[in-house]
């Protein structure tokens, strides 16, 4: 490029061909005719940003990711299906043991969102040998939170 300009700019007569040709290797969208004319010539509502046509390219190009992006995020919150919060039964269980599984099943109903409350119930269920009822808490906490191990 440096030797094309060098070549170039010894050809040309007069300092003010050497900056009009500087200006256009500095702005390549200009049009220079070297052999007839002097000048720089450039299209007709010429701008630094681009014609019209460019911006409103550019513009829905923008509009179309965003869109896109948007509907993705917006669609996959949608089709995420809450799982049900499974439903406890005590028969047989009585006393001391049933109140400490009563409380924890009622706060675990209060925060149906939180892992945590659904999977301290299931270990209380599988410490008093519940296991197939701890078995169904573990599994909701579980869908809640996939990554936590402990569930």
């Amino acid at each position: 490029m440096q030797i094309f300009q060098d070549q170039c700019v010894d050809n040309l007569d007069g300092l003010s061909r050497e900056k009009d040709f500087v200006s256009l290797l500095q702005n390549p969208s200009a049009h220079y005719n070297f052999v007839t004319d002097p000048t720089i010539h450039r299209p007709t509502g010429y701008s630094a940003r681009g014609t019209g046509l460019m911006r409103k390219a550019e513009g829905l190009i923008f509009l179309l990711s965003f869109l896109a992006f948007a509907t993705c995020a917006l669609g996959a919150q949608g089709n995420a299906k809450a799982p049900d919060f499974p439903r406890l039964t005590l028969n047989g269980v009585s006393g001391a043991i049933r109140d400490q599984i009563q409380t924890a099943y009622n706060y675990a109903t209060a925060h149906p969102k939180q892992a945590q409350a659904s999977g301290t119930l299931g270990m209380i269920l599988q410490t008093y040998g519940l296991s197939h009822e701890a078995k169904m808490y573990y599994q909701y906490a579980a869908e809640l939170e996939p990554k936590e191990f402990r569930w």
